[in-house]
Formats: structure tokens, C-alpha cells, sequence
């Protein structure tokens, strides 16, 4: 029998914290279709624990607050062991991957950003 490891994950809040790194204007000014947001060409590294997203972050870090749902679910690779800093809740998506960017807010010296992800439609890679 054979699971897809993006199922056993569920919808839900997850977590990414990027020091000292400026992104690019389509992530703050609306597109011609009113969207905000980037895809990440290369795998994206995001966490179900808070606290490890903000460490990553730093004190003035950029951070943040995805939905996770059915348009958009990773792997928990953790679970598995095949991450690279064990204990660190790592959700994995594939490349291609899309950040679509509904609110920003401001905690303390960190900006956040809450996203929803999606998922390229063919991610059989992670079968």
C-alpha cells in the first residue's frame, strides 16, 4: 500500500522566518488581477511550529502565517526523518509553489505576512 505523505498532513496555520531579506515589489503591490504573492522556484522549507519560524526570522525577520489547505499541502518530512535539523516540525512543499499574500501586520519589530500556499496541480515528485 502506498501513502501519499501529503495526506497525512493537515489543513492548518503553518510557519516560515526569512533574515535580512528584502521580497520583491509583487509581494506588496496588488498585480493586474488585484493578487500579491511569488512562487518559489526551488523547495520551500516551512514549519508547524511558531517558535521556529520566528528563531529563522531573527528579531527584525520577515515571517510567515501560511494557510495550509487543500489547494496547498506539504509534507511533513519530519515525520519521517528526512530533515535536515530534526525537531524542527519541517513542512516541505514542492517547487513551484505559490505564496498568495490576503494581509501583512506588524508584531513587534517583525513583519508579518498571512499567505495561503498552492501547490503546483502536478506534485508527484513527492508521491
Amino acid at each position: 500500500m502506498q501513502v501519499r505523505l501529503s495526506k497525512l498532513v493537515p489543513s492548518g496555520s503553518i510557519y516560515r522566518g526569512i533574515k535580512n531579506s528584502i521580497l520583491p515589489a509583487f509581494y506588496w503591490e496588488p498585480s493586474d488581477v488585484n493578487m500579491r504573492g511569488g512562487v518559489d522556484a526551488a523547495f520551500m522549507s516551512c514549519t508547524a511550529d511558531r517558535a521556529v519560524a520566528l528563531a529563522f526570522g531573527g528579531d527584525e525577520g520577515l515571517y510567515f502565517d501560511i494557510s495550509m489547505g487543500a489547494a496547498g499541502r506539504g509534507c511533513a518530512v519530519s515525520d519521517v526523518g528526512l530533515t535536515y535539523i530534526p525537531g524542527e516540525a519541517e513542512i516541505l512543499f514542492p517547487a513551484m509553489s505559490a505564496l498568495q499574500v490576503s494581509r501583512q501586520r506588524v508584531e513587534g519589530k517583525k513583519l508579518v505576512l498571512a499567505c495561503t500556499v498552492i501547490t503546483p496541480p502536478d506534485t508527484s515528485v513527492l508521491d
